[in-house]
């Protein structure tokens, strides 16, 4: 993303090679970019702050947190994956070029794998209380 930001703010002609889409480049689907960036920072802050002592970058299988299941978790299981996708589709939105597209699938498709992966791993260790929220909260929302 930060190659498209820089092609586009610094090196015009460059930016042409990443293929711009036409037909998304409109005002009001930039300021549907702009909106949904603010509103993912804010998800995202929001959730990392909630989390408090149990945020962790990865699973790491030798730590043992507490499990959130309030706040902003008791919308969505993944506030916060949740926030980077929508980041990365308000980025394509204001930018929507080949390169910003694909990053979106590529961040989609990776964050599907982590989340199940971390399932696993607070099934594991979270046993029934997970279990409980995973049939209560959605994944994403």
């Amino acid at each position: 993303m930060a190659i498209t930001i820089v092609c586009y703010s610094y090196l015009p002609a460059v930016y042409q090679f990443l293929n711009p889409i036409p037909f998304l480049l409109r005002d009001s689907i930039q300021m549907v970019g702009v909106a949904l960036l603010l509103i993912s920072f804010l998800w995202t802050l929001i959730a990392q702050v909630q989390m408090s002592d149990s945020w962790r970058i990865g699973i790491d299988y030798d730590e043992k947190t507490e499990l959130v299941v309030k706040g902003i978790f008791a919308i969505s299981r993944n506030p916060v994956f949740l926030g980077v996708v929508v980041f990365y589709i308000g980025i394509f939105l204001i930018l929507p070029n080949t390169l910003s597209f694909t990053l979106v699938l590529v961040m989609f498709i990776t964050v599907q794998v982590q989340v199940r992966l971390e399932e696993v791993y607070l099934l594991e260790t979270h046993g029934e209380a997970y279990q409980a929220y995973k049939n209560s909260v959605r994944r994403w929302i």
